[in-house]
């Protein structure tokens, strides 16, 4: 049995949505790999170092997340196969609020590290703008995966032409 080869869609890596989950992706990588690179140094603190691993599982949570719903997104598997029965667009508001979330708590955790160093240091710094990039990006997907999965809902349609007409029938029928 041959597995069929997933179509690309091109439009998808074009889109807003695609190219916010590349920004994130990236984002998510740089703190991850910078987190790495600071817990390897010496530390003074337990609790220092116990909030940089947290911060690194959080960025790393996040890029591998996101890059699974792109790649999804992506090869179209949402649209055909046996992954097709997930609601992909309900699934991404979740993901990006759930992002959203960890990048606040990644901000706290980024700040906090970077008073307990005295601001001495360019790594906490950097973590700390990189959370707060990763957070806008979060919320700003968070709201475009909404609308689009609020516009592919059903919703009854009421020809406006036909309720005006009812009312007209309705007043004449008072007079």
């Amino acid at each position: 049995m041959k597995i069929p080869k997933p179509a690309i869609d091109a439009a998808f890596l074009k889109s807003s949505l695609g190219i916010l989950k590349i920004f994130q992706m990236g984002w998510s990588l740089i703190a991850f790999i910078l987190s790495d690179v600071r817990r390897q140094h010496v530390w003074g603190s337990i609790a220092l170092r116990q909030e940089w691993v947290a911060y690194e599982a959080m960025s790393g949570f996040l890029f591998f997340s996101t890059l699974l719903l792109w790649v999804v997104f992506l090869a179209s598997w949402h649209e055909i196969g046996p992954l097709s029965c997930i609601n992909w667009l309900g699934l991404d508001v979740f993901h990006s609020a759930l992002g959203c979330i960890f990048s606040l708590i990644n901000l706290i955790l980024a700040f906090t590290c970077a008073t307990q160093t005295w601001l001495g240091e360019a790594i906490p710094i950097f973590c700390v703008i990189l959370a707060g990039l990763c957070c806008f990006k979060f919320s700003l997907t968070c709201r475009h995966s909404y609308r689009k999965w609020h516009s592919l809902r059903p919703t009854p349609v009421i020809p406006y032409q036909d309720y005006q007409y009812a009312r007209l029938d309705q007043t004449e029928e008072e007079l």
